[in-house]
């Protein structure tokens, strides 16, 4: 019974350690961050969006510059 208390504290105690170990390691990892959009990201927001073009030939206007 012994021996099986003592092995029970031991694998407690390095599961503790590890545990730790990862905590630790995890929070000194810095991970770089995204650089903030300056103005000129969103000069083009006005084109963002769903389009549709329509071409107009204007064939049946005799006056309309050929193509």
């Amino acid at each position: 019974m012994r021996f099986k208390n003592q092995s029970l504290r031991s694998v407690s105690r390095i599961f503790f350690v590890l545990l730790l170990s990862a905590t630790v390691s995890g929070q000194e990892k810095s991970w770089p961050t995204r650089p903030q959009p300056t103005g000129e990201t969103h000069q083009f927001d006005a084109l963002l969006g769903e389009w549709t073009f329509v071409e107009d030939l204007n064939l049946d206007n005799p006056k309309a510059h050929p193509l």
